[in-house]
């Protein structure tokens, strides 16, 4: 019979004293921020990256070709990992969303686009 390792608030859980955060949650680890602030910002973009294609993550990717180093874009797996690296690169920012605009465009996903130029008002 498996050794029973407790419940999640007991100290034999594997998980006690830490706090498990879901991926979508992560998706602005961005250093010196109060993430209370950034929740809205945080929540838009994960719903473009909701509305994103794998074929569209492939296309930006292979657009930030000239602004990110290759093991960069090699570690990107998910539209989350792909804001994170921008927002680690100042590519994008809570105030300046321009370039993730052109990205949009240049891939012909207009509807995401008007999205970022909605949120930017």
């Amino acid at each position: 019979m498996p050794k029973h390792r407790g419940t999640k608030d007991s100290p034999n859980h594997p998980y006690e004293g830490t706090r498990r955060r879901t991926r979508s949650m992560q998706i602005l680890d961005t250093p010196n921020t109060d993430h209370t602030d950034h929740v809205p910002f945080r929540l838009f973009l994960y719903t473009i990256g909701q509305d994103m294609t794998k074929d569209n993550l492939t296309d930006i990717k292979f657009l930030l070709g000239e602004k990110l180093p290759v093991r960069v874009i090699e570690s990107i797996h998910d539209p989350t990992d792909l804001f994170r690296k921008m927002l680690h690169r100042r590519l994008i920012s809570e105030g300046d969303l321009s370039y993730l605009h052109s990205l949009l465009e240049w891939i012909n996903r207009f509807d995401l686009a008007t999205k970022v130029d909605e949120y930017s008002k």
